[in-house]
This record gives C-alpha cells, sequence and structure tokens, in this order.
C-alpha cells in the first residue's frame, strides 16, 4: 500500500510475492476532494488483519478547512494531543499487552510526539501518554514498530528538510 503524490493522494496497493515484479497498481482508497469531508485528502496509515481476517485501513483524514485539521480516520482523539498535526497512525497487535496498538505523529503540549492510543476490538479507541516526546519546531512522521522478539524499535522521521534522517528507539 502506497500513497501517490497527485490530486488528493489516493491510496494504491501493487503485489509482488519475490519483490521484483509486481501487479499492476490499483487504488485501494480514493481521497474525496470534498471540502466538506474530513478525508478530503487521505496520508499515511497503517493496514492491519484482525484475528477473523478482516482488513482494517486506519489512515490520515486531511482538510485544511476543519477543526481539527487532521483526524485518524476510523479513530477519534479527544485528548491532549495536537489537532492540526494528528497523523500516520499505524496500528498493530502487541502481543505482550495483548491489545491493538495505534502509533500516531503529533503534537504534545507543545512537543513533537509518537502518541499511542489502545485498544481491544480496532474500533474503540483509548489515549494513552506519548510513547516519546521531542522538543523540535516540526512534527514527525510515520512511525513504525519493528519487533525483534527481545527487542524492540520504533522507527520515525522527522520533517526537517536539512536531515530528513530516519531515526529508531531501541526498547
Amino acid at each position: 500500500y502506497y500513497l501517490i503524490d497527485t490530486a488528493f493522494h489516493d491510496w494504491y496497493l501493487t503485489k509482488t510475492s519475490d519483490l521484483q515484479r509486481g501487479s499492476f497498481p490499483q487504488r485501494v482508497l480514493e481521497a474525496t476532494g470534498d471540502t466538506n469531508t474530513q478525508d478530503q485528502w487521505t496520508g499515511s496509515g497503517s493496514v492491519i488483519e484482525d484475528a477473523e481476517g478482516q482488513t482494517h485501513i486506519f489512515f490520515t483524514g486531511h482538510n485544511a478547512d476543519f477543526n481539527p485539521v487532521e483526524a485518524v480516520m476510523y479513530a477519534t482523539a479527544t485528548d491532549g494531543y495536537s489537532d492540526f498535526d494528528f497523523r500516520d497512525p499505524k496500528v498493530f497487535w502487541n502481543k505482550e499487552t495483548n491489545n491493538y496498538w495505534m502509533l500516531i505523529t503529533t503534537r504534545y503540549n507543545g512537543e513533537a510526539a509518537i502518541g499511542l492510543y489502545v485498544s481491544e476490538n480496532l474500533t474503540t479507541w483509548l489515549p494513552q501518554e506519548p510513547l516519546f516526546v521531542m522538543d523540535a519546531p516540526l512534527n514527525l512522521e510515520v512511525p513504525d514498530w519493528i519487533d525483534f522478539g527481545e527487542v524492540q524499535y520504533m522507527l520515525f522521521s522527522d520533517q526537517n528538510d536539512g536531515e530528513r534522517d530516519i531515526k529508531y528507539l531501541r526498547q
């Protein structure tokens, strides 16, 4: 799954079995382009399959005329996180805590943050304290979580045009 940076950032899917040849891209999630909807533009997110095999897509809905400007589609934010920078949901099953986690990039009390929500059912989400905050003028982007069993890494990037680093935190 990936965004195409045309129109309003539609989501596309390409499949491969060997990482060398892939299927023709097909649009799987279309931004509305409608100024009256939260998902006028779509942004990054994640795809997860639940225990019953149902696929769920969590993505950023962006509309500059709305308040909040950005929202996680399929979830809501009513806590202390920013109502402007609230994007890039990464949803996964955390086997250590036995629930779903959603990482988002946002601001928390004025600082760049990786926010955390937890859920038992992919529908009702409870806000938690941020997993990481950084005193930075710009937002963080596209968090990811990699579990190597004994060690977990959280990856993210920042919006600093001068660096464009990918950073990681190790548990």
